[in-house]
């Protein structure tokens, strides 16, 4: 915040933003920087991420508590194993992975688990996943029904950022985070004249600077994990925007014709 925060005060300086000037907001979406995983993958790579995470903090300790299968259960990564066709096949599969979780878990939050290893951030996201995906039953471990989940909001469909949700927004649907963009409209003395009216129409919307820190900055894919970098990526998007924008401001650099396909071109053609 601190380099948009002194960009603000120089701009302020220069008179060219004042206070209580008119505001336009949107909002798009941000995809996070991860794969996208259906359920069964994402229990699967939620406990082989745990796994990885006790194997580096506690190897002896994890190696008393598993059996030599479960190398070959969760050594490779989701994508790499074929996963069964039919309902009570991949069932079948996801209730022997959430009675492993479950076993990891309870030894984990065991009285005489080594200090530590619940506070581990693949183990906390191992336990909010199983309340999610899991029920006990009479001792057993079952897969809930899609209709027994929590709102898809509440749920994170990734290990490795558990801050990522999923959102939708009209027809749009994705797994990330919201921005906002605040576009102010200044009244300074210049842009009271018809001249400039005209010049600025085209940037006047608030949806002219989406679309340009999407083209430019690539402002919808995370480039790094989690919520508080994500942050950080967008205050540095909103600075170099404002960069850009003042720039091609102070050199009286044309906007970009909007892009016309040819059968829409021949319309205005022949209107």
């Amino acid at each position: 915040m601190l380099l948009l925060e002194t960009l603000l005060v120089r701009l302020k300086e220069a008179g060219l933003v004042k206070a209580r000037g008119q505001q336009r907001t949107d909002s798009t979406h941000v995809l996070a920087a991860i794969r996208g995983l259906n359920r069964l993958e994402t229990v699967d790579e939620t406990l082989r991420a745990a796994l990885n995470s006790l194997a580096e903090v506690a190897p002896a300790w994890l190696t008393e508590r598993i059996t030599p299968d479960w190398f070959e259960r969760y050594g490779r990564r989701v994508e790499e194993y074929r996963r069964p066709k039919g309902e009570a096949a991949r069932t079948a599969l996801a209730e022997r992975i959430g009675r492993d979780g479950h076993q990891i878990l309870a030894a984990v939050y065991a009285a005489d688990a080594p200090a530590g290893l619940r506070a581990l951030p693949t183990a906390q996201a191992l336990r909010r996943t199983w309340v999610h995906q899991f029920y006990l039953e009479d001792e057993r471990v079952r897969w809930r029904t899609a209709a027994d989940l929590p709102p898809a909001g509440q749920r994170h469909d990734s290990p490795y950022d558990v801050e990522a949700h999923y959102g939708n927004k009209r027809s749009a649907t994705w797994v990330g985070y919201k921005i906002h963009l605040t576009e102010i409209q200044q009244a300074r003395r210049q842009q009271e004249t018809e001249d400039w009216r005209q010049r600025y129409a085209a940037r006047a919307g608030i949806e002219g600077t989406l679309a340009q820190a999407l083209q430019l900055f690539g402002l919808q894919r995370c480039r790094y994990v989690g919520l508080a970098k994500t942050r950080l990526q967008h205050v540095l998007t909103a600075v170099a925007l404002n960069i850009v924008r003042l720039e091609a401001w102070w050199t009286g650099r044309p906007l970009a014709k909007t892009r016309v396909s040819r059968f829409v071109a021949l319309q205005l053609a022949a209107a």
